[in-house]
């Protein structure tokens, strides 16, 4: 009986196999490694972008929030307003200095329900205004003219870059009632300084309810 080759490779891989098996190897781990940054890049954009979107849209709602109850009043705010020559309509558009027009808002509600709006120099004041500055989104209370100072920071990240913050008042004739009713349109647009590629444009119809006149 004749004795098995000892040069037999039946029981293991061949050499050509070998050979095949490691150039594949050194092929996909190139392709791995030129791949690799470019999906962590990748993924951290989209978490990036998703962390902008959460902390963006929980700061709007309080925005939105305070935009919604313009012109609210425990009586004939409109009426106590004008006697003491303040402003009738609860809605001021403007723009602080070199800014694009319409990217500040002073607005007033009654907030501690005494039928009248109290004046900016209240210490109760029921003025409250929203601008933007130098890249900032900017809030006060008490507020009487976009280009007053006291203004804070609406965004207490200083990451975020605000581009834009533009508010258009409208109004819509309703088919039934025969009465308009009004509309704050607000559109916003921020990008992360670390990392100018993840930005996000924010866009808004809000319903102005007890608003009367523009």
């Amino acid at each position: 009986m004749l004795k098995r080759s000892i040069f037999s490779f039946s029981s293991g891989m061949m050499l050509m196999e070998c050979l095949f098996a490691m150039a594949m190897s050194g092929v996909l781990f190139l392709c791995i490694s030129r791949a690799y940054p470019q999906v962590m890049n990748t993924l951290l954009h989209s978490y990036q972008k998703y962390q902008l979107d959460i902390f963006l849209k929980e700061r709007l709602l309080v925005l939105e929030t305070q935009l919604r109850r313009t012109g609210y009043c425990q009586g004939d705010c409109a009426h106590v307003s004008q006697s003491k020559e303040l402003h009738i309509s609860p809605l001021k558009m403007g723009q602080y200095s070199y800014q694009e027009k319409n990217t500040c808002v002073i607005f007033a509600y009654d907030v501690n329900g005494n039928g009248r709006w109290d004046a900016p120099s209240s210490k109760e004041s029921d003025y409250f205004g929203y601008r933007l500055k130098n890249g900032q989104l900017e809030q006060l209370r008490g507020v009487q003219d976009c280009t007053s100072s006291g203004w804070q920071r609406f965004f207490e990240s200083h990451e975020i870059e605000v581009t834009e913050f533009i508010l258009r008042p409208y109004s819509r004739q309703h088919l039934t009632k025969k009465k308009p009713f009004f509309y704050l349109s607000v559109s916003l647009k921020a990008y992360l300084k670390q990392n100018p590629t993840v930005k996000l444009h924010y866009e808004n119809d809000i319903r102005l309810r007890n608003v009367t006149t523009l």
